[in-house]
């Protein structure tokens, strides 16, 4: 019996780009490059801080989802395997913020 084993290897960081800016911010879907490279944990918070005007609350909830998920970014931005679970784990907590906090903003 074939085993399937839930892991992608993330080499696409366009794919990758691309999705996260069509959580944070659907309008600015051209903007993708900006987390295709090795920083993309500090440009995540960075945009996310942006796109909330510095909310404290909206930060902190951001700096906690993304310490949550330090290690898979770390994978991804190193171009290293991760699950589909570990992906999802973290694009979910992208999706948490922007509706608690961008789709609130936005009315």
């Amino acid at each position: 019996m074939l085993e399937y084993k839930s892991v992608i290897k993330m080499v696409d960081r366009e794919t990758i780009s691309r999705t996260i800016i069509n959580i944070l911010d659907i309008h600015r879907y051209y903007e993708y490059d900006i987390f295709s490279h090795q920083d993309m944990y500090e440009k995540i918070l960075e945009y996310g801080c942006q796109v909330v005007d510095n909310d404290n609350d909206a930060v902190q909830f951001l700096k906690n989802a993304l310490e949550k998920h330090h290690d898979t970014i770390d994978l991804i931005a190193n171009d290293k395997e991760v699950t589909i679970q570990q992906f999802s784990s973290f694009t979910e907590s992208l999706r948490a913020f922007r509706k608690k906090y961008i789709q609130k903003k936005q009315g």
